[in-house]
């Protein structure tokens, strides 16, 4: 496992809807851990930082948002990656600057 340094911060950590597993955010992307037993199950460099990473359960699909001191997108945008097809299969656009996330069975809270 890579030591977390001043040149990959954790920005956050989430865990998915049934707590199987949890996601970490940092500077240079995505970390994906198993709780139980506690594995790390992959890093994700995307070549920026993370804000926020959210699981749609145990699925290959993530909600993502840009920060940090050098993010990947604009922190306005909400990224749907496909980590299978490991790329962006879908963004939406707000006026706002997204604040929290949070991803229920079928809605996703913004604020």
């Amino acid at each position: 496992m890579n030591n977390i340094n001043e040149n990959n911060k954790i920005l956050n950590i989430s865990f998915n809807q049934d707590n199987s597993r949890f996601s970490i955010s940092t500077e240079k992307g995505f970390k994906i851990y198993e709780t139980y037993p506690l594995q790390r199950e992959y890093d994700k460099n995307i070549g920026g930082g993370l804000k926020f990473t959210e699981m749609y359960y145990n699925s290959n699909i993530l909600v993502l948002v840009s920060g940090g001191e050098n993010p990947k997108f604009s922190d306005k945008k909400l990224i749907i990656w496909d980590d299978s097809l490991n790329k962006v299969i879908g963004e939406i656009n707000f006026f706002k600057k997204i604040k929290s996330i949070k991803i229920k069975r079928e809605k996703l809270y913004i604020n």
